[in-house]
């Protein structure tokens, strides 16, 4: 379990550098910090992610639905330049305590990010069809196949993991709905 501070440490670096992206959760009671390079639209508000980062995204959306993501000069976290660890831990509780920049609200409307063992999808309904149908294929072949969905519904998030069985079945394991904290 590691304190804010020590998360803050991490990602120093890339805080004062400016131009990446820091994702913030909660694991328990402790804190977890994450550097990511998305492409950022400033007309819409929203970020597109590589589709390497997919899973490690899904992976904090399951461990803390309200985790957050900002930039340094974006989002305010002080002069980056001269920022210790304790004014990035402190400006990086501030922006988690406001809820104004969670990773689900990012996501452009109506986009759906999908991980099946290991295989990352990303686009609209057709490729979540195809990931589905893949991990029903899979499926059938013997091995129980979990599926996480990410999902942004005109600002209703909905996060599940559900997994295929081989007799045809399909279990919901996790799921997390939440309305958007942007206006």
């Amino acid at each position: 379990m590691a304190s804010i501070r020590n998360a803050a440490q991490n990602i120093l670096p890339e805080a004062r550098d400016g131009i990446g992206w820091i994702a913030l959760w909660k694991e328990g009671r402790g804190w977890n910090t994450a550097a990511f390079w998305p492409d950022y639209d400033g007309k819409t508000d929203t970020l597109t992610f590589d589709n390497d980062d997919i899973p490690e995204i899904l992976e904090i959306l399951e461990q803390d639905p309200n985790a957050i993501i900002v930039n340094s000069w974006i989002h305010n976290l002080g002069p980056v330049e001269e920022a210790t660890r304790e004014t990035l831990a402190e400006a990086l509780r501030w922006q988690y305590d406001l809820q104004h920049a969670r990773i689900a609200d990012y996501m452009e409307d109506g986009t759906s990010y999908v991980v099946v063992s290991g295989i990352d999808y990303l686009g609209k309904a057709p490729i979540m069809e195809q990931a589905v149908g893949a991990a029903k294929t899979a499926a059938k072949k013997g091995t129980p196949v979990d599926v996480v969905k990410l999902r942004n519904d005109g600002g209703t998030v909905r996060i599940r993991r559900v997994r295929y069985l081989p007799d045809g079945s399909v279990r919901k394991l996790w799921e997390e709905v939440q309305k958007g904290a942007k206006s």
